[in-house]
């Protein structure tokens, strides 16, 4: 594993104040800049839309090879069938054919994980066959025998599903005359395994495809889990599948990063209120996270941009000052408004880390985001009655008596001069994820209608909500600038139109070269995205 993080300029330091260890880097990297990739130690709970093999999409499920035993895996290939026969499902297969009690996705992913991973560790100590072949082997197992468990600090329904996992796989194991004594002397076989679902459950990634859809499958990457956690992280995941070598994670620098500076990838949603994400690091990771986004301190002057808007209190009296100097159009100025989310994205280069504190006031942005483009969403009345009645439902499910006060106020400033109706439910909390969740599906509902320019306002507004939750070259920001960029081309209403999706499109495609890569490693499941973006450049250039 040294050897490794030495060739990549890298380096595991041990922090005593915090009992824990970073990864350094020893060299500057620059944004974009791959900083590794790594091979998988175990896949498992992969999609029935996806083959099990190499995880490339299936064309069609009639053209698919699925197990004629557990008829639950599907393949593209009687190639890929083989592979995954030999890294694990030969052993699983079986138990899952004839298993009388029905159990849990969750249970049966995690036992198809840990009997993979335990296969993958025997190959290494010369007890199952050279049949299995998983590309840097010996590397990722030194590197996954470090990695901590917390086996002890999770509750004990937790625990008690470990245990169930454990000792069904260990039955497999048994009947198989597999003897797993060797890979631990100073533990009995179960607690092995226990201690192997401990190392899962906290390390472990949901791979997702270049559109950050996660819905693909769960992986082991030891090399990936030595990162740290940020919730504005320097670092991101991709992956890359459909190779020779299985799916590789590729870990990106979404900024410039300094020598001696730690590496860190953000193991939950940035766009998450601070008290969910606090709980779920807690309770899934086994710590308190005291990132620059969720510092809090009571001197606003000391907290980064992030924290303060994350804060839900940013200043109603700057939001007042600031929407009062904003003229409200009769129809919304996608010149205009573009352009200050231009020089959002463009002030990354010179703010540094924390682009919100340095760039410009937070609250101006909210105030923007209000005055700007809450005016010109879709109205009420063309909504389905279902979506409506979640909407209304939102509003009264604010977080807390303080938040509710603090909404409440935003939403009456927001009143004053903005043509809306009084029961429009989310012009209230522009920053909160509760407003991006209403607003995604309605997004795409107008898509589907092909109503470009409503498609256009809401991709607009979503893009501001992730300029002001994620660093600037975060993969979604990229792909949400894409996405405005094809509703504003498909409005085109003229020429100007035409011009300003040709700009948003020349920035989409800089972000995404940044998050996503152009192949220089091999990497084509993410670098289509960007030849995506380049065509339909290609296409607005030539109607210019």
């Amino acid at each position: 594993m040294e050897e490794f993080l030495s060739k990549h300029n890298l380096k595991l330091v041990y922090d005593e104040k915090y009992s824990t260890r970073r990864l350094i880097t020893f060299v500057d990297i620059q944004l974009g800049k791959v900083v590794f990739e790594s091979s998988a130690l175990g896949v498992a709970g992969v999609s029935q839309r996806r083959c099990w093999g190499c995880i490339n999409l299936l064309e069609s499920s009639s053209n698919a090879a699925q197990c004629a035993a557990c008829k639950r895996a599907k393949y593209c290939s009687r190639v890929c069938q083989a592979k995954d026969w030999n890294l694990g499902h030969k052993e699983i297969c079986w138990k899952w054919r004839f298993r009388k009690t029905k159990k849990s996705l969750e249970f049966e992913n995690d036992e198809e994980m840990l009997l993979k991973v335990v296969l993958a560790v025997m190959k290494r100590k010369n007890e199952r066959p050279s049949e299995y072949k998983i590309e840097q082997l010996d590397l990722l197992i030194d590197t996954f025998e470090t990695l901590e468990s917390h086996v002890s600090d999770y509750n004990p329904n937790a625990i008690i599903h470990m245990k169930d996992v454990a000792d069904s796989v260990l039955t497999i194991l048994n009947e198989r005359k597999f003897n797993i004594s060797d890979l631990d002397k100073s533990l009995s076989p179960a607690d092995i395994l226990l201690n192997y679902l401990g190392r899962f459950k906290c390390n472990n990634f949901s791979i997702h495809d270049s559109q950050l859809f996660g819905d693909i499958g769960d992986a082991t990457f030891p090399l990936g889990a030595l990162l740290n956690h940020s919730c504005v992280s320097n670092c991101s995941m991709m992956y890359d599948f459909g190779n020779t070598h299985g799916v590789r994670q590729i870990v990106r620098a979404i900024r410039n990063i300094k020598a001696g500076e730690e590496l860190t990838d953000s193991y939950v949603d940035g766009i998450s209120e601070r008290s969910d994400r606090i709980r779920d690091l807690e309770e899934r990771y086994c710590f308190r996270c005291e990132c620059e986004k969720c510092l809090i301190n009571d001197d606003e002057s000391k907290c980064s941009g992030y924290a303060i808007i994350d804060r839900h209190e940013a200043s109603v009296d700057a939001i007042r000052n600031h929407s009062s100097k904003i003229a409200v159009a009769s129809d919304l100025d996608f010149v205009s408004s573009t352009n200050f989310l231009v020089f959002h994205q463009r002030s990354f280069n010179s703010a540094g880390t924390d682009r919100l504190a340095l760039a410009f006031n937070p609250t101006l942005f909210s105030s923007f985001v209000i005055q700007k483009l809450t005016p010109f969403l879709p109205p009420e009345y063309k909504q389905k009655e279902s979506l409506l009645r979640e909407r209304l439902t939102f509003i009264k499910t604010l977080h807390n008596d303080r938040h509710k006060e603090t909404v409440t106020k935003l939403f009456s400033i927001s009143l004053k001069s903005l043509p809306v109706p009084a029961t429009y439910p989310f012009p209230d909390v522009v920053w909160s994820r509760q407003t991006f969740q209403i607003l995604s599906p309605l997004l795409y509902r107008q898509i589907e209608e092909n109503d470009w320019k409503n498609a256009a306002i809401l991709s607009q507004y979503v893009l501001a909500l992730y300029l002001l939750h994620y660093q600037s070259f975060h993969p979604l920001v990229g792909i949400q600038w894409f996405l405005y960029g094809k509703c504003l081309w498909n409005y085109g209403a003229d020429r100007e139109m035409i011009i300003e999706a040709w700009k948003v499109l020349n920035i989409a495609r800089e972000c995404l070269i940044i998050s996503h890569g152009t192949g220089e490693v091999g990497d084509h499941e993410n670098a289509g995205i960007v030849k995506d973006v380049e065509q339909l450049l290609d296409t607005v250039f030539t109607e210019l």
